[in-house]
């Protein structure tokens, strides 16, 4: 499809082409996004619920809970608004970006509540979003999952991973950036698309897989899961 058209002014044409060539979105989505966006903003600008109703647009599958991810990541500028112009630069890196702007919309995908780093509540809030290769909720295997990854990325051993620590992880962990693109409750979304997309995950083989990756760090030896799994249900 194209942006031609009779009724179109030449200049919305010309926006709606750079928006295409930036993010790789069909003009329909474009032209719904933009409709959606003149709809449900405020002043210029979407809060995290007008986000919501938008971005499910180009997202269908999207949950209310990744959507609040994505606000927070295309939110440089920490204003707890969104421009339409912060919209499509966040879309830009979540589509054609480079591995690290697209690595680094991962991180800030994770980091939950925005402090700059990921702790392992964080990483069990994602896995707890996927399945067992069985269509099963192993809490146990997604526990020890999250310590195994700790073990492996948190490399100044301070119950954190940081933005440095989750880039340096990633050079030979290849597996890891399996966990973590797949540990995602949209379709839509597939950062790395050589790194194949699963809906249900196989905790056993990646725990094993993790394991040679462990150090003596004694994170989460002594973590409560029936805590853990009241937490998740709150």
């Amino acid at each position: 499809a194209t942006a031609s058209s009779d009724s179109t002014p030449v200049a919305q044409r010309r926006q709606l082409e750079e928006w295409h060539a930036a993010t790789a979105l069909p003009y329909k989505d474009l032209n719904t996004l933009t409709q959606r966006f003149k709809t449900f903003s405020r002043g210029g600008a979407l809060s995290r619920d007008q986000f919501r109703k938008v971005i499910v647009a180009v997202m269908p599958s999207i949950s209310n809970d990744f959507a609040d991810r994505l606000f927070r990541a295309f939110d440089v500028n920490v204003d707890h608004k969104l421009s339409f112009n912060e919209i499509i630069n966040g879309l830009q890196r979540l589509l054609k970006g480079n591995s690290e702007q697209k690595l680094k919309l991962l991180f800030d995908i994770y980091d939950g509540d925005g402090d700059g780093s990921i702790s392992p509540y964080e990483l069990l809030v994602m896995a707890s979003l996927q399945t067992d290769a069985d269509g099963n909720e192993d809490m146990y295997e997604k526990i020890l999952m999250v310590k195994h990854v700790m073990d492996v990325m948190d490399l100044n051993r301070d119950g954190q991973i940081n933005w440095m620590e989750f880039k340096a992880a990633f050079k030979n962990q290849h597996m890891l950036l399996e966990c973590f693109q797949n540990m995602s409750d949209c379709d839509e979304i597939v950062l790395f698309p050589q790194i194949p997309r699963q809906r249900r995950f196989d905790w056993n083989k990646l725990n094993t897989l993790l394991r040679y990756g462990r150090t003596k760090h004694s994170w989460g030896d002594e973590m409560d899961r029936q805590q853990m799994r009241i937490r998740l249900q709150d």
